[in-house]
């Protein structure tokens, strides 16, 4: 697996700057998944050494959901954040959210719930489904938090003796930290089963990860305070082992054309390509062509063009 690291500076009216870097994926202690809303200034972050983002959405009425795996290890993690129906604790979230989860058409075994300071917590474990043995440990954690309720499960199919440790450790990792101006995570996006996608991105900014069948998935970020705008990163890979998939004649042409195609809506009439350099040998090619993009609504302030290469991904 190789990892990318993006770092975008957006302003409403001027273009976009990106900035590659590349680098082997490493596991550390540190890696983190957070979890928030628009509404609230902090966020949930859960320690999950290994694992990459599947979903993540903000929902309507201020709610949130993420769900990450880790496919070595065959563990899914999820997180939740709801408006609370209620001002109550830790115990409330876990009786209401519940309710919803022993309707789960599954035979849960070993039924334990316990407390833990600020946390609540729900084991158990599926021995089998619809037949098919996959002795799978659940642990659940609750917190609440202002008005808010939250979970995170964390299960692993599989389990052998001696490796319930890790998943217990992702539970107590869970901390609620006030989200700050300038501060950047670094998250880790599936692309598909062999490639990871690591971006640095600013704590405050929203994303959404769509992915539609049989097409690469678009990583969608939506930064603070700018409604409007969004930006737009779609990791595509190589099946069919082209030669030159991502050479740097076949992007400058992708540019060329899709550049042309803007210039009837673009302020800026010219389109400036340039040679981004990478900083290790993996990252061999890089072009930016952008205008500045202004609808009649002025809800778009930047419709520029970007393609990378990224190990033997193409970066969109």
């Amino acid at each position: 697996m190789y990892m990318a690291r993006l770092k975008v500076v957006i302003l409403a009216s001027l273009a976009v700057i990106v900035f590659f870097g590349i680098s082997r994926v490493t596991q550390g202690a540190e890696e983190t998944i957070a979890l928030s809303t628009p509404e609230i200034g902090w966020a949930m972050k859960v320690k999950a050494p290994g694992f990459a983002l599947d979903q993540r959405h903000n929902e309507p009425g201020g709610n949130a959901y993420f769900m990450a795996s880790d496919r070595a290890r065959q563990m899914i993690l999820s997180g939740r954040i709801e408006k609370a129906k209620k001002q109550g604790t830790s115990k409330d979230a876990r009786e209401y959210f519940w309710e919803e989860t022993k309707k789960a058409p599954f035979k849960m075994d070993d039924i334990k719930m316990a407390e833990s300071g600020q946390m609540a917590t729900v084991e158990y474990t599926i021995r089998e489904h619809m037949g098919i043995p996959v002795n799978q440990k659940n642990l659940w954690g609750y917190f609440a938090r202002g008005q808010h309720w939250i979970n995170v499960h964390v299960s692993k199919t599989n389990l052998r003796p001696g490796e319930e440790a890790p998943l217990k450790q992702i539970l107590e990792s869970v901390s609620f930290e006030e989200k700050l101006p300038g501060r950047k995570i670094e998250t880790r996006y599936r692309v598909n089963d062999e490639h990871v996608i690591v971006l640095e991105v600013p704590e405050k900014w929203l994303d959404e990860i769509d992915r539609p069948k049989d097409f690469p998935p678009t990583i969608i970020f939506k930064p603070e305070k700018m409604p409007a705008m969004a930006v737009h990163v779609t990791p595509m890979w190589n099946p069919g082992r082209e030669s030159d998939f991502n050479s740097s004649e076949r992007i400058l042409k992708i540019l060329q054309d899709g550049g042309a195609k803007l210039l009837a809506e673009a302020v800026e009439k010219e389109l400036k390509f340039r040679e981004l350099k990478g900083k290790t040998p993996l990252f061999s090619f890089a072009v930016i062509a952008h205008g500045i993009i202004v609808n009649e609504n002025l809800c778009q302030a930047h419709k520029s063009l970007t393609r990378a290469i990224i190990g033997s991904m193409l970066v969109v």
